[in-house]
């Protein structure tokens, strides 16, 4: 091929995406694909330098500490809106669970989107939204240390909060914004850790046959971001062979303006399907230097409940033998599905009641009777 003329090469460099082109490999398949990195993340760069200049300011003048609070909740409210989709709603409030009629803890900032279905309650910034509605909870702190990130942790684990952004059902995140750490990254990763295990143990119960596992079918991970740490945490969840579920956590290296990037990738919602292929959000990049992780001791339970009529629609050709499905004279109630099973993925009821590791609950007057599937002959 001949030597390009300068007009040609500028075509060409006008339709190549920016950044040095790097060729990764897919570990789980073994694919090749290019990724262009660019480092250049000038939204999260300009997110630090606004957060950073306004509290220089008002640190200087104001001192009266129940101010001092709303403002930097408030201040985290009103950048993100500079930066957030505007079908991307923001407040602070509550999270109520319809289903259950309960809420937890009033949340310091609350994105939620409200497009489709209405608010449950709202005067200015106050909101109370479904769990269905809400994109993101984020709790807002001046100075972070061990015992209020435990207080966070501990207030918000068991609650529904909406915003589901895990590969199971239900597992949502609580973002923890901190404008200044007052501790070592050490102290602040084995508090996290500490207060996960208090978590996680707490779902272990005394019973009439000794220990067992409380499932439960919902829960909020935390992670922590920082405003100048070079380093912001993560929960993951692992499921292990037996079907119950671990926590990690998850140090990870990074600029002040990364480690924000990320923060903002997470809390608003873009539409993805609206975006080029090679188009850069300015925010963060996917790359990132090898993470300490932090195993969290013990494990627990997660389950989807699901109703009979949804077991009967999937196996429709075993109508009539679920239909007639008993145990010591009861009919079946729901089942107690372990997240990450996928029910259609078993050619027939009994053996999804035999292999899944499922429960049903039989309807009882006097109390529920949850029974394994797989003692139940069918």
């Amino acid at each position: 091929m001949s030597e390009l003329t300068k007009s040609e090469q500028e075509i060409i460099d006008l339709q190549m995406p920016s950044g040095k082109c790097l060729i990764l490999q897919d570990q789980s398949t073994g694919l090749l694909h290019k990724h262009y990195w660019n480092n250049d993340n000038f939204l999260a760069d300009r997110f630090h330098r606004k957060i950073s200049s306004e509290t220089d300011w008002f640190e200087k003048i104001i001192e009266h500490a129940p101010s001092v609070g709303g403002f930097y909740e408030n201040l985290i409210r009103t950048t993100l809106r500079e930066f957030a989709p505007s079908s991307n709603k923001i407040g602070t409030g509550f999270v109520f669970d319809s289903s259950r009629h309960k809420h937890g803890k009033q949340i310091d900032v609350l994105i939620y989107d409200d497009s489709d279905r209405s608010v449950v309650y709202r005067s200015d910034d106050f909101v109370v939204v479904y769990p269905s509605s809400v994109i993101s909870a984020i709790e807002v702190k001046k100075t972070l240390n061990s015992s209020n990130l435990k207080d966070v942790v501990r207030s918000t684990f068991y609650n529904n909060l909406g915003g589901a952004n895990n590969r199971y059902s239900n597992v949502q995140n609580i973002k923890v914004f901190a404008y200044a750490l007052s501790c070592k990254k050490e102290t602040i990763c084995n508090a996290l850790v500490d207060i996960l295990e208090q978590c996680v143990e707490s779902l272990t119960v005394n019973t009439e046959n000794g220990l067992a596992k409380l499932p439960i079918t919902y829960c909020s991970l935390p992670d922590v971001h920082f405003l100048d740490e070079k380093f912001y945490l993560e929960t993951s969840i692992v499921k292990k062979e037996s079907g119950h579920f671990s926590l990690q956590v998850i140090a990870r290296h990074a600029s002040k303006t990364e480690s924000l990037g990320v923060f903002l990738e997470r809390v608003v919602r873009e539409q993805q399907d609206n975006m080029g292929s090679q188009e850069h959000s300015y925010f963060s990049n996917p790359i990132s230097p090898i993470p300490v992780t932090y195993d969290v001791k013990g494990e627990f339970i997660l389950i989807d409940i699901m109703n009979f009529y949804a077991i009967l629609k999937i196996f429709h050709n075993y109508k009539e033998q679920l239909l007639n499905l008993r145990y010591q004279g009861l009919k079946p109630l729901s089942f107690h599905v372990p997240k990450g099973v996928n029910i259609a993925d078993y050619e027939s009821p009994s053996e999804f009641f035999q292999l899944s590791g499922s429960s049903i609950e039989f309807f009882n007057e006097e109390k529920p009777l949850i029974v394994p599937a797989n003692k139940i002959e069918i």
